[in-house]
C-alpha cells in the first residue's frame, strides 16, 4: 500500500485540456480561415470552366450558339441545326451562349436572331 501511495505522489497531474465545445469552436474557426484562403482559387477555377469559347456547328460549320449536353460528342449547334436536331428530342439538356453567358433553354423555346442579336423565343 505504501508503494502505491508513493507512485500516486510522484505522478504529475494531467493538465485539463480545452473543453469539447471550445475544441469544436477552434476547429470550425480554423476551417473557416482555410476556406477564406482557398475561395478565390476555387472561384477562378469555376469561372474558367464556364468560359464560352467560339465554336462551330458540328453539322454545318456555322457559328454555334447552342450547346446540347445530351448530343455528345457533337454538342455544338447553330440555331437552324438545333431546330432540325431537336424537333423530336425536346427534352435534351440545351444551353444557349447568348451574350457570352450560358443560359438553359426550356423545351418550348428556341433561339432566333432579331435586329442583329440572338434571343430566345417560343417555338
Amino acid at each position: 500500500m505504501q508503494k502505491l501511495k508513493e507512485i500516486l505522489a510522484t505522478t504529475v497531474e494531467a493538465s485539463e485540456g480545452p473543453s469539447t465545445s471550445s475544441s469544436w469552436s477552434l476547429r470550425q474557426s480554423a476551417a473557416q480561415d482555410e476556406w477564406q484562403k482557398a475561395r478565390p482559387y476555387h472561384l477562378d477555377c469555376l469561372l474558367f470552366s464556364r468560359v464560352v469559347k467560339e465554336n462551330k456547328c458540328s453539322q454545318c460549320s456555322s457559328p454555334a450558339i447552342i450547346c446540347c449536353r445530351d448530343c455528345m460528342p457533337e454538342e455544338w449547334l447553330c440555331m437552324e441545326c438545333d431546330l432540325i436536331c431537336h424537333k423530336k428530342l425536346a427534352l435534351h439538356n440545351r444551353e444557349s451562349c447568348i451574350d457570352r453567358f450560358y443560359r438553359p433553354i426550356p423545351p418550348t423555346m428556341c433561339c432566333a436572331k432579331e435586329n442583329g442579336r440572338y434571343t430566345l423565343k417560343n417555338q
